[in-house]
């Protein structure tokens, strides 16, 4: 082989070099790409049927996002605008109380973002006014799935019989009559308290009765 020739492939195999070398360099470097889908909720608690928003950035512009609950329950979906962004408003699910994984899935990227939701029992009454010896319709949300429930009225049990028990959901209805005994005057309108004694005591709910106590 001539000088000429083996200079050549010298030169020819450095160059072949130098190209690996670049190519290595190069799928070395992070490749540019858009950022992540986000989500945000606002109040990131709230009584079963309360109202939160849930807002985030950053999906398909345009597109569709998807939130579940424990990342397989669906709960709703909204559409993102121009920009990616996407909020809505959402009323608070009837499940036992705790706090829960919402995740938010760009359905058309698949790109996931999750935040947490605490949910807390409530309690309904029909009417939510009325006289001692009427009868009222409680109904409630958020507790123990499959429990027994205890309900106090200013002080006074008055769980009815058989015990109420929440379903699967912690969900549960009752009635009751009003009490005669009162820690309020005669003709004194009174806030009369009645929660869920002894499975969930740190919960406590008002609502307002009026009352006319027994002489």
């Amino acid at each position: 082989m001539s000088k000429r020739s083996v200079a050549y492939t010298r030169v020819l195999g450095q160059a072949l070099i130098t190209i690996v070398l670049a190519a290595i360099a190069f799928l070395q470097v992070p490749l540019a790409h858009a950022s992540p889908i986000t989500i945000s909720i606002s109040p990131d608690h709230g009584s079963v049927g309360s109202i939160v928003t849930i807002a985030g950035l950053n999906a398909t512009e345009n597109g569709e996002v998807g939130l579940y609950l424990f990342g397989n329950l669906f709960l709703t979906s909204t559409k993102t605008n121009e920009t990616g962004g996407y909020s809505i408003n959402l009323a608070v699910p009837a499940i036992p109380y705790g706090t829960y994984s919402i995740v938010a899935v760009d359905l058309a990227s698949g790109d996931t973002a999750s935040e947490f939701l605490t949910v807390e029992p409530r309690i309904l009454l029909t009417p939510t006014e009325g006289s001692f010896e009427d009868k009222v319709a409680v109904r409630g949300n958020g507790f123990i799935g499959n429990s027994d429930i205890g309900i106090m009225f200013d002080g006074t049990d008055v769980t009815p019989f058989p015990t109420p028990r929440t379903d699967g959901t912690g969900s549960f209805e009752a009635s009751l009559y009003v009490p005669s005994t009162s820690r309020v005057p005669l003709g004194v309108e009174g806030t009369y308290k009645m929660a869920q004694d002894h499975l969930k005591p740190a919960y406590t709910f008002l609502r307002r009765l009026t009352g006319h106590a027994m002489s």
